[in-house]
């Protein structure tokens, strides 16, 4: 199972949300050296980490150790696309709309009992997350090569720009296909069909939250 955690329900999951924070630190600023992010107290967290994010963790199955984890933001709404990274989105523009959700910060702990199969319960649960707020996108940038490896691997992405080095490796804008017949398709291409990853509480908060956040959106906000 995976936890899903918004506003509505953090005060139940502050013990996750510590080790996701302490996972990202490992992972991101530690083992890839990202030292730009920064970091406190062995934490790392940056101006999205907000009420508007939805956060996705995985547990361990045997000791509940948080060891993966993903966040979203809707495309309409400030996120790291949007603010940070849109020279990469090309001509067109970072793509936005009201059934388009951003996804950053998707990190596994290589140290788990099976780092694959908790990276594929937190991408398989993306697609059921995106099918319950009823998103059809999910904008993302990625090192190319990680691209690729999403290609081969069935992952339903496509590029929303050309490659650009950010003066080590080449960054690309993707956008993943979060419709239920690409989601399926992803399944049957890692060969994992579990049933829903997220239990009636945290789907209830979904649609507690999709609410919330559609009410922040400016009434005269375009999509690119």
């Amino acid at each position: 199972m995976l936890n899903v955690i918004t506003k509505f329900n953090s005060h139940l999951y502050q013990s996750e949300l510590d080790q996701m924070f302490e996972l990202r630190h490992r992972v991101l600023i530690q083992d890839l050296a990202w030292e730009q992010l920064g970091g406190e107290n062995g934490h790392e967290q940056d101006q999205f980490d907000t009420e508007q994010a939805i956060y996705v963790v995985a547990k361990q199955d045997d000791n509940q150790r948080v060891v993966a984890c993903a966040r979203l933001h809707h495309s309409l709404l400030p996120n790291l696309s949007s603010e940070v990274f849109a020279p990469l989105f090309g001509p067109a523009g970072v793509l936005a709309g009201m059934n388009v959700y951003d996804g950053t910060r998707l990190v596994v702990d290589k140290e788990s009992a099976d780092p694959r199969l908790y990276r594929n319960r937190i991408i398989v649960g993306v697609g059921q997350i995106g099918e319950k707020l009823g998103a059809t996108d999910l904008t993302g940038v990625a090192y190319y090569d990680q691209f690729q490896r999403y290609l081969l691997g069935g992952t339903p992405v496509r590029p929303l720009g050309l490659p650009e080095s950010d003066g080590q490796r080449r960054l690309i804008a993707f956008a993943r296909d979060l419709r239920p017949a690409a989601n399926q398709k992803l399944q049957e291409a890692l060969s994992y069909f579990p049933d829903t990853l997220f239990d009636d509480e945290d789907a209830d908060c979904l649609v507690q939250t999709k609410r919330y956040l559609l009410s922040l959106i400016p009434q005269n906000a375009t999509a690119a």
